[in-house]
């Protein structure tokens, strides 16, 4: 038992973290006074591939914080995340022949990444 979780821990692994994004219809003719009109629809999502990340959890909190957005107009969030192999491949990216490709981001990487709310840094 001790060889084999030795030997797991020894393969790098990845997290596949998945978005849903939400846009507020409602803030579309919204002038600013008083509290914005909600009106939501569900839109697509993202998915992000962690590799490296010490957990899942870790991964998670991640995204959430200094990935997703929230305000008035739109939002994104986290729905779910799993623990998969480093060359994990989405279901679109397999039947979009590489059109659409997964956010992969390497945790030791991770703060130097393009998706990285630069405000968010500021503040932690």
């Amino acid at each position: 038992m001790i060889e084999t979780a030795t030997k797991r821990e020894n393969i790098m692994m990845a997290v596949h973290v998945m978005t849903q994004c939400r846009e507020n219809y409602g803030a579309h003719d919204w002038d600013g006074i008083g509290q914005c009109p909600q009106y939501w629809k569900n839109k697509g999502g993202d998915d992000y591939v962690i590799g490296g990340a010490p957990s899942i959890e870790d991964a998670e909190h991640f995204v959430s914080t200094y990935i997703c957005h929230d305000n008035d107009y739109s939002e994104e969030f986290v729905v779910s995340s799993q623990e998969v192999e480093k060359d994990f491949h989405t279901q679109m990216e397999l039947i979009s022949d590489g059109e659409v490709e997964a956010w992969r981001i390497e945790w030791a990487d991770r703060w130097g990444h393009p998706m990285v709310k630069k405000e968010a840094l500021e503040v932690a």
